[in-house]
């Protein structure tokens, strides 16, 4: 969705994510548009997916969300072919918001080995 981000992405790789409650536009001086959420972040005590290098898997997901609207098979021309993604069942012409934390960590993979 328009809402999954590298921010959702990263917050899953380091925490187990729960929603708890919404908290309506009312709550707030001045009121917002939208509606807000209250989450409780759990650190996992093992990461869901092994990752050699966190700082370059980060560069990565920036990289994977920088041009939303592209796809992948666009945005990471530079680092791996649509037949690579192919390779790993993952489909070059779907978008960066469309993918699991697992799919990212596939690309990941491929791409640093």
């Amino acid at each position: 969705t328009s809402n999954y981000s590298r921010l959702s992405v990263m917050a899953q790789y380091y925490f187990h994510i729960t929603p708890l409650f919404l908290v309506p536009p009312e709550s707030f001086q001045p009121m917002p548009k939208v509606e807000s959420g209250i989450v409780r972040l759990v650190p996992h005590k093992e990461k869901p997916i092994k990752i050699d290098n966190e700082k370059a898997f980060s560069k990565f997901i920036t990289q994977a969300f920088s041009q939303r609207r592209k796809t992948l098979r666009n945005v990471l021309k530079d680092i791996c072919s649509a037949q690579q993604l192919e390779s790993i069942d993952i489909n070059p012409s779907a978008r960066a918001q469309s993918l699991t934390l697992q799919q990212f960590a596939s690309i990941y993979t491929l791409i640093s080995s």
